[in-house]
């Protein structure tokens, strides 16, 4: 009799999808049928809006309805931005609504942001209160147009697995095409048609569920694993702890009732922060201390 095999459930990845110049969640959402139900179905997808209404003409008027939104503003060169720091506070709170997301897939000014915001976020410009971004895919993108943007977020190379899409046709092929040199290993898909989310062939249809599989396991693991941190209470003890003569000291406590509740505001601002591990808890304990001038 052979043993027992066990099946592990795959988790759907979810990325947060990010949209096109002056079209809409709804839009990319549509564009997206191209792909066969069974590949969409195997993604947790989310489809939001832009925060900012389409202050112009929209590409695909007369295609598809309105409304129409866009990420941010750009001047005629698309050098200079207006409201990409709100555009960067929205996807945030996007990606905590709807969180956890794992990805980010993006088409067009979608993309060109997608494809920036795992850079900017390692180096604490965006998405600081959310985990790190751990998948793309990149449809007709680039690298932003505001170099000092760029320059920062493209500063290393980027790791995270990646799936670009380009159009032979394509006016923005030259910036897919000089976005991959930033990237490790990145999976590409060329197809023979403009600036649109394509439908798949046999060999973009492979390369998709390759791409797929890979990030599935790496989800599915990852959440099999728990990464627990340890940190002390912000406040020494005060009196005999209970498990004197059990465990070495020192021993810490998170509040002290007799305090009248200020240190225990004390004790929530000090969780809020989180644990930083580049530095010492003691450190942290030693300035609490003195801001709330406790006593050993």
């Amino acid at each position: 009799m052979g043993g027992e095999v066990e099946i592990t459930e795959q988790k759907k990845p979810r990325f947060l999808c990010l949209h096109g110049f002056r079209t809409s969640g709804h839009i990319l959402k549509t564009q997206l049928q191209k792909w066969p139900e069974f590949v969409v179905d195997k993604l947790d997808l989310v489809f939001p809006d832009a925060p900012f209404p389409c202050t112009g003409k929209s590409g695909v008027d007369g295609i598809f309805d309105p409304p129409y939104y866009e990420w941010f503003q750009t001047n005629q060169d698309f050098k200079e931005y207006t409201n990409f720091d709100e555009c960067l506070d929205y996807i945030q709170e996007c990606m905590i609504k709807h969180g956890p997301i794992d990805g980010l897939l993006g088409f067009s000014q979608g993309a060109f942001l997608s494809a920036a915001l795992p850079g900017l976020q390692a180096k604490g410009l965006a998405l600081t209160k959310v985990p790190k971004i751990k998948f793309l895919i990149i449809i007709s993108g680039g690298k932003l147009h505001k170099k000092a943007l760029s320059e920062k977020a493209f500063s290393e190379a980027i790791s995270c697995p990646s799936l670009h899409i380009l159009g032979e046709m394509d006016f923005l092929k030259p910036n897919g095409t000089e976005l991959l040199e930033s990237f490790v290993n990145p999976i590409v898909i060329h197809h023979p048609k403009g600036h649109t989310i394509p439908r798949l062939d046999e060999k973009g249809l492979e390369s998709v569920l390759s791409f797929i599989e890979k990030i599935q396991k790496e989800v599915t693991n990852q959440e099999d694993k728990l990464d627990l941190v340890f940190p002390d209470a912000p406040f020494p003890c005060t009196g005999i702890s209970g498990v004197d003569g059990i465990f070495d000291p020192p021993y810490y406590v998170w509040y002290q009732p007799n305090k009248e509740g200020v240190l225990f505001i004390s004790c929530i601002a000090f969780t809020s922060q989180g644990f930083d591990s580049n530095k010492s808890t003691k450190n942290k304990i030693s300035n609490y201390n003195q801001r709330w001038q406790v006593k050993d």
